[in-house]
Parts: C-alpha cells; structure tokens; sequence
C-alpha cells in the first residue's frame, strides 16, 4: 500500500510540473521570449536579436540569429554574427543557450527544400523540419579583400523516429544559403 501511495505521489506530481504553462516557467528571459529586438546603440556595439522560430506549438525550444548592427552614411546594416538555439526548460531547470555553426549548404536540400522533408538514415526515418529563415549579410574574402554579402540562414530541428509512433529530438542546424 505504501508503495502504490508513493507512485501515486510521484505521477500526481510529475503531472503539475509538465502542466506549468510554458510562459511562466522562464518569466522575464528574454532568450524565451518571441520577439525581435536590438540593443541601444548608446551603449556599446548594437547587437540585433531576431527570433526566427521554435519547433513547435508550446515547445521549450526557440531559435534566433545575433547579428552586429553598423551604420554608415547609407544608414543602417546587420552582419551575421551567430546562431544558436534556447532550451527554455521548466521551473526546475534554467533556459540552456547552444551555439549552432551554420554550414554552407548551396544546392542542397537544407538550401532547396520548399519546407519539411524525410529521409532515411540508418534505416530510421528523420524528419526535418524547417523552423524558418532570415537573412542577413555574411562576410566574404576575396584577395583580401572583406565584402559583406547577403545569405538566407535556414535553420532546421530534426527528428527521428526510434520506433513506431516515438519521436526524439536528433539535431539542430543551420543551413547558410544564397540569398
């Protein structure tokens, strides 16, 4: 009896925490919040913020570009400068921030596809699904020389499917493209 009371405990609690609604687990994070904003140019090196997507209604995870604002004469331009991914967690665990490197992918489907796409790999199917896009100047050298460029960063949260009907999360990337 003891036992069945104490598994009861533990699955009536386990069902409050998981039914916290998600806005107030990481109250005042930015990181979890959806919206795009910039830094104030009077202090320090302008930054631009840009929340691209999260991986699904109610999910924990979100994605965003960083990039440096600078002005010139022509007004005002934004360089890519990172990406990365947030783990907004629970109220037992702190929002989690990784750095994702974008990989040039011109021509290929994380660049060409009109939106999700499957595969298989290790005769498992992985899904990948398309959180959105931004673009944003990227540097490029040539005999020296630095431009600043446009690409389309497309950024990608993939699963895959262990065994019928089970999902887990395999991958996040992002794919920089010609813009």
């Amino acid at each position: 009896m003891r036992r069945f009371l104490t598994v009861m405990l533990a699955a009536v609690v386990s069902l409050i925490a998981l039914s916290v609604p998600q806005a107030s687990a990481t109250p005042g994070d930015w990181r979890c919040e959806e919206r795009s904003f910039s830094t104030d140019p009077g202090i320090g090196q302008p930054m631009g913020y840009g929340f691209v997507g999260k991986s699904g209604p109610g999910a924990a995870t979100h994605y965003w570009m960083e990039e440096r604002v600078f002005f010139g004469s022509d007004g005002s331009e934004y360089r890519f400068e990172t990406a990365f991914r947030v783990n907004c967690g629970s109220i037992f665990f702190p929002p989690t921030t990784t750095l994702i490197t974008p990989v040039a992918a011109s021509g290929q489907l994380p660049c060409t596809a009109p939106g999700n796409y499957a595969e298989v790999i290790d005769g498992k199917i992985v899904d990948h699904r398309l959180i959105g896009a931004k673009t944003s100047l990227a540097k490029f050298t040539l005999g020296g020389n630095t431009y600043w460029l446009p690409s389309k960063y497309r950024y990608w949260h993939t699963m895959k499917q262990e065994r019928p009907g089970e999902w887990f999360w395999s991958d996040s990337s992002v794919a920089k493209c010609p813009a």
